[in-house]
């Protein structure tokens, strides 16, 4: 019965819901397969998703890769782009944005290591650690290679403060840092008013699509009260006729 769960239009429903949330992720399209007793065929783009009872493939992702070649989501083995959807922003965010900002803080890091090493010429004071990805301070061999009470070293590390550097445009230490963050700043700002735009569309064409495929309770109870008042209404004007039809037969009977 309709209504029930698992019925055939309860189905529906769930999979139509199931729809609409992946396109979230990616923009699709599906259709509905003739003579298959309801069955659909979901696609997007050039690929297809499902077919019918088929599902092709399955999605992966190598977050891991320090190549941006292969930051791309793969379908069935098979390289798999979308310019819409949460995917489409993964990867973007991934080889764009972010990633950008990721390299100007490596390019800030191994500019500041190389810069306080060279002052601390010939002893090193960061030794970098690229399996954790972390500074460690060498010491031991400051300690043993610095001379008591001298602060030559301390003045070459104060004017690394205000000094421009090549690798870094010109600027210093504190200028790039600041320039980056900046700029993840405004384009964070500017998404962030894009996704409000795109709320308010999505929320307007929800709205518009619900006026003609959904039914509103509200409007349907107050639809039949309109039909059963002008029912009444009619029935009405219907027994006011016939009460003047039988009193002008009956007084022509009379006379």
């Amino acid at each position: 019965e309709l209504g029930k769960p698992f019925s055939a239009v309860d189905l529906r429903d769930q999979r139509q819901a199931k729809l609409e949330e992946l396109s979230k992720f990616l923009n699709v399209q599906f259709e509905t397969i003739p003579d298959s007793n309801g069955q659909i065929k979901v696609t997007s783009g050039e690929f297809d998703l499902v077919n019918g009872t088929e599902v092709v493939g399955q999605f992966a992702y190598d977050a891991d890769s320090e190549s941006d070649t292969f930051r791309q989501f793969t379908l069935g083995g098979n390289a798999f782009a979308s310019d819409k959807g949460s995917l489409a922003a993964m990867v973007s965010s991934a080889t764009g944005t972010v990633q950008t900002a990721r390299t100007e803080i490596a390019g800030l890091r191994t500019a500041l290591e190389e810069a306080v090493n060279e002052a601390y010429t010939p002893e090193k004071f960061f030794i970098f650690d690229e399996d954790l990805k972390k500074f460690e301070v060498a010491v031991t061999s400051i300690q043993a290679g610095l001379n008591a009470g001298s602060n030559s070293i301390a003045l070459k590390v104060a004017e690394l403060g205000t000094k421009a550097f090549a690798d870094l445009g010109n600027a210093s230490f504190t200028a790039f840092f600041n320039k980056t963050v900046a700029t993840v700043g405004q384009q964070l700002g500017s998404t962030n008013i894009r996704l409000e735009d795109q709320k308010l569309s999505e929320q307007m064409s929800i709205n518009s699509r619900d006026q003609y495929s959904g039914v509103s309770q509200d409007e349907e109870i107050t639809d039949m009260m309109k039909f059963q008042r002008s029912f009444q209404a009619s029935a009405r004007h219907i027994n006011v006729l016939d009460t003047l039809l039988e009193q002008v037969v009956n007084r022509l009977g009379v006379g």
